[in-house]
């Protein structure tokens, strides 16, 4: 039964939904009652139970981690998992990020692709199999999710009262089936503040970065005046038109002293060469840049050791291994590769550096033949010689489910009936809630483009081909 271009009739209200739901900015915030990962994540969680009831089925918060609508009554379960969090914002929209803006087709916010658009069409085509009165063999559910950018502690909770899918898909990435996703280790560096860099560092502060798992699109780094020659500034700033960056603004205030501050291209940590990491184009600069500090003993620039002046042991370790330049991890010794899912990948996501905290949080997307342990183990050798302490902040085993499995039969069905394409298995770098199923789940369709990036949107055309196809396979998977 070929049910998909059901959903066309709905074409309308699903972009008046996703409209209405990228408003709501849902980005993780503080934790409270009921509300574990900030109120605006709850009320887009709401948002999505209230439609689900609207529509007529049977809709469950379960204690504001998660949440389900349900419809069928099998003894086995269907789910199709979605997450309405998002990323922060960043910088460089043409359009505002929370406004649901439709211009030349698309579907402009933060979510448009990434999960919201995806999110309101499976519950429409849940209401397609409603509508046409098929009974499913299995009960299935449209499972809301509110942190899978931070870390899926609430897909952890909610599978703790309730039970896991026997089949499913998260429509999070693309076609055709990805049944491959790389594992995800993300590392916090720290190191412990010593009294010698009060002397062998000028800079007072340096931070960039919102999330360990989007690539910074600014930085920043702050030098007292009671530190630097007040003629230095018109040095920096000759500097960075002598190298040509655009990107490096450097300026001065009087009584405080100079900001300089970086700007670079935002994407998603699973393919970092795509953006441009502002944290080590700042470095890179400062690197490079010989200045004469009031302290540092030197009567002119060529007596100035760059390397003490500017980068402590913390700062140094993160430049001298190209942390936000080497995508690779190669000058970690890390460069891992496998034929089933590709090449390593690192992130420097995040950093926090002041008087009182010296942090930094790197994402790392593993092969999924690779073990994490080994790469764990490789990093803390080198971090060791510097005196930096590297622990893991959170470590999503990869995810492999094998060509035969009843899922990929399923969806595979589905999208040729749709497509009249073959589906091909591919391999990704970004983590899905797919992972969660315990390799009876796949991520599965998606649309849209700029995820964890700048102007984040979907095509009006593309999401309606996604809905024809995510609506057959929830009838695939509901049979």
């Amino acid at each position: 039964m070929v049910i998909g271009d059901e959903i066309l009739k709905y074409k309308e209200d699903i972009i008046k939904n996703i409209c209405d739901l990228i408003k709501i900015r849902s980005v993780g915030g503080e934790s409270s009652m009921g509300r574990p990962f900030g109120e605006d994540v709850y009320k887009a969680l709401l948002y999505m139970l209230n439609l689900g009831e609207s529509l007529g089925f049977k809709a469950k918060n379960v204690d504001g981690y998660a949440g389900h609508i349900e419809y069928g009554e099998g003894d086995e379960a269907a789910g199709v998992l979605v997450h309405l969090d998002v990323v922060p914002e960043g910088v460089g929209w043409t359009f505002p990020p929370f406004e649901g803006v439709i211009s030349d087709g698309k579907i402009y916010g933060r979510g448009a692709s990434d999960d919201k658009g995806p999110a309101v069409v499976a519950v429409y085509g849940l209401k397609v199999l409603k509508d046409l009165g098929i009974v499913p063999k299995r009960k299935v559910r449209i499972i809301f999710g509110t942190n899978e950018e931070r870390g899926m502690h609430d897909i952890e909770y909610y599978f703790s009262k309730e039970r896991i899918p026997d089949l499913g898909f998260s429509p999070d990435a693309g076609y055709p089936i990805i049944n491959r996703e790389k594992g995800i280790l993300q590392i916090a560096l720290t190191i412990k503040k010593r009294e010698e860099d009060a002397l062998a560092v000028s800079i007072s502060e340096l931070s960039g970065g919102e999330a360990v798992n989007m690539v910074p699109a600014e930085s920043m780094a702050f030098i007292p005046e009671s530190r630097i020659e007040k003629e230095e500034v018109l040095y920096l700033q000759e500097l960075a038109d002598k190298i040509g960056n655009d990107n490096i603004e450097v300026s001065y205030e009087m009584g405080k002293g100079i900001i300089i501050r970086s700007k670079g291209k935002s994407a998603h940590a699973a393919s970092p060469q795509s953006g441009v990491n502002a944290i080590y184009q700042l470095l890179d600069f400062l690197y490079n840049a010989e200045l004469k500090i009031n302290d540092s003993g030197g009567e002119n620039r060529e007596n100035c050791n760059k390397n003490s002046i500017y980068l402590d042991e913390f700062l140094k370790f993160i430049y001298e291994n190209k942390l936000g330049f080497d995508p690779t991890g190669e000058t970690l010794g890390i460069n891992l590769n496998d034929a089933e899912s590709g090449a390593l990948t690192i992130n420097l996501g995040k950093i926090i550096y002041n008087q009182n905290e010296k942090k930094a949080m790197i994402d790392i997307r593993y092969p999924v033949m690779s073990n994490y342990r080994d790469i764990m183990a490789k990093i803390s050798a080198l971090t060791e010689k510097y005196g930096i302490c590297a622990k893991i902040i959170g470590n999503s085993p990869p995810l492999y489910v094998p060509a035969d499995h009843p899922i990929i039969t399923k969806l595979s069905l589905a999208y040729e009936k749709i497509t009249g394409e073959k589906a091909n298995l591919i391999a990704i770098g970004g983590g899905t809630y797919a992972r969660t199923l315990r390799n009876n789940g796949v991520a599965f369709g998606g649309a849209g483009s700029g995820a964890h990036q700048h102007d984040e949107h979907v095509e009006i055309e593309e999401l309606m081909r996604h809905a024809r196809i995510c609506t057959q396979a929830i009838y695939e998977i509901a049979n």
